[in-house]
């Protein structure tokens, strides 16, 4: 059984495309929006199960985005898994600081990998009684 809707946001339309199609693929249903502001309406519209986002998208970067989520009582316990080029630890730190859920490398090698890293995360989204558990998942 899939999600009820993974909002990806990913400038690169290869790497958007990529994503969509392995997650449709694993039965998931997806909404693609191509930067920060853009997807941000999508959000707030579709409250999705899920969001993966770029960290580095034009007009709004994904940390920009998971701190306006996380302010907003509608959206806050909304999983987010931010997408990155790049692997530091100081990146993965701040982005989980920052409010994401997860981190995940580009480029993503192992799809069964971070499925089942976005699943954990929806899970955990949708017992609404609970506090907010954050998976902090470092590699």
């Amino acid at each position: 059984m899939g999600l009820e809707i993974i909002e990806i946001v990913e400038d690169d339309q290869g790497q958007a495309k990529l994503l969509d199609q392995i997650l449709r693929q694993a039965s998931f249903r997806t909404n693609v929006a191509f930067d920060g502001p853009s997807a941000m309406q999508d959000v707030w519209r579709i409250k999705p199960s899920l969001i993966m986002a770029d960290d580095n998208l034009p007009g709004l970067t994904g940390r920009e985005m998971c701190k306006r989520l996380r302010q907003d009582p509608s959206t806050k316990y909304i999983p987010i898994i931010l997408l990155s080029g790049y692997s530091s630890e100081e990146r993965r730190v701040e982005a989980l600081d920052g409010g994401a859920d997860d981190f995940i490398v580009k480029p993503m090698q192992r799809p069964n990998s971070w499925l089942a890293r976005g699943r954990c995360c929806a899970d955990l989204s949708r017992d609404k009684d609970r506090k907010r558990i954050l998976v902090r998942i470092l590699p």
